[in-house]
């Protein structure tokens, strides 16, 4: 028993460090590079940029660090990309929320308004941003937090956690966040964990994820 807490404790601290380090990097990278980068290759490279960078800073150690403490893990790689999902009533009810922008549009103008600020360069960074923060926000934080803290607490910490990511980026996009916002991803978070834990598979938060940002973006 002393061993397996120890491994916990440990597994804690690795997820700390990375945490931070994570965030450092991910300031350094929309403050800096990315403001440079888009302003040198245009919209639609710099978007493959920003994308291929995501790529690199978030999926590929995520899955790396699922992989080496799958053993230590609520759920493996194998587990969390498993295709046998069961979607319960409230499940349902989440994925109807999602639409809730689309609905919304149609409502308040009878029919659909594309909003006139998307570009098709932003179906890049749509294509892979919720893949990337569920493999590390659901698939790797909560997953080590699972299997420390109850289930809601577990869960609260995550999307703190996703809140406090969203930072570098909505300071570049014009100062300090205001509080409503802040509450809009973390409550949005918290359905993204939600529907990973009562489906125990990733694929399900990914698909509310991408939905969102493409319904909140396109409209």
């Amino acid at each position: 028993m002393k061993a397996i807490k120890k491994q916990q404790t440990n597994l804690l601290m690795l997820l700390t460090i990375y945490y931070v380090l994570f965030l450092f990097c991910w300031f350094i990278f929309h403050l800096y590079f990315n403001p440079w980068q888009l302003s040198l290759n245009g919209r639609f490279l710099g978007e493959i940029v920003s994308s291929s960078v995501k790529v690199i800073l978030w999926i590929i150690p995520s899955i790396y660090l699922i992989q080496r403490y799958r053993s230590e893990l609520t759920y493996s790689l194998k587990e969390l990309f498993s295709f046998k999902i069961k979607w319960s009533a409230e499940i349902w009810m989440l994925f109807i929320y999602v639409f809730s922008p689309l609905i919304k549009n149609f409502l308040s103008n009878g029919t659909f308004i594309v909003n006139k600020h998307f570009e098709y360069s932003d179906l890049i960074w749509i294509s892979i941003v919720g893949i990337a923060e569920e493999i590390v926000f659901r698939g790797w934080i909560q997953n080590v937090l699972m299997r420390k803290f109850k289930i809601y607490s577990a869960m609260i910490i995550t999307n703190i956690l996703f809140v406090i990511i969203h930072f570098p980026k909505l300071i570049q996009e014009g100062g300090f966040p205001d509080l409503h916002r802040l509450i809009a991803i973390f409550v949005l978070g918290t359905i993204f964990s939600y529907s990973f834990y009562k489906t125990k598979n990733l694929w399900t938060p990914i698909l509310f994820h991408t939905l969102w940002d493409l319904f909140v973006t396109v409209f």
